[in-house]
């Protein structure tokens, strides 16, 4: 015959006190949400060699990027298009000729007024001075931080003849975090485009 075992009433308060530690024992581990990740970005190389184009400028152009020309468009000015296919970024450069007086004030202004349009999403609008004289090009480079849709744009000028603009822009929603590999990235690129162009003389006129 089995005999049942009553536990002394001395010990009650100590298996009540017991019973709640067995019973979180036996639950499963709740589950927690993973914080948020950003998928690993692969950067293109950052070999460049000078090309000349069909308008009277060379840059010194990454290898894997590719070159355009926009079409559709009319005047004198010239329009040059460099896409990073693997990053989804795209840099616009346009070329206008100081053929007029009182171009080159008319193009610093309008260059400066289509970067500071970027001032109510930009956190901050940084410029540098950018001087070659050896080969004659002037002007200013900006930096965006924040969410403007364009991180960097630059102008150049010999002050007489030639005068380009160029900005950065990315075929994808402005993020900050997710996308600061990429944006360090194409600063470098457009500091060395800057720094590295020449005027020609062939091209369009």
């Amino acid at each position: 015959m089995n005999r049942i075992r009553v536990i002394p009433i001395g010990l009650w308060p100590f298996f009540f006190c017991l019973l709640p530690t067995i019973w979180l024992g036996c639950e499963h581990d709740v589950p927690m949400p993973r914080p948020y990740a950003y998928h690993r970005i692969h950067l293109p190389d950052t070999s460049a060699v000078y090309i000349r184009l069909d308008c009277p400028f060379e840059l010194r152009i990454n290898q894997s990027a590719k070159v355009s020309y926009p079409k559709g468009r009319s005047g004198t000015a010239c329009w040059v298009d460099i896409h990073y296919p693997d990053i989804r970024a795209s840099i616009h450069f346009t070329y206008v000729p100081l053929s007029e007086k009182g171009k080159l004030g008319e193009c610093i202004r309008g260059s400066q007024e289509l970067v500071f349009k970027h001032t109510i999403r930009a956190n901050e609008i940084l410029e540098d001075p950018l001087a070659h004289s050896d080969r004659g090009v002037y002007g200013l480079f900006y930096r965006l931080s924040g969410h403007a849709a364009s991180n960097s744009q630059f102008y150049v000028t010999d002050s007489t003849r030639h005068f380009l603009r160029a900005a950065l822009y990315f075929d994808a929603t402005p993020h900050p975090d997710s996308m600061a590999p990429v944006v360090d990235y194409m600063l470098g690129e457009m500091e060395r485009l800057a720094s590295g162009l020449r005027w020609s003389e062939s091209g369009k006129q």
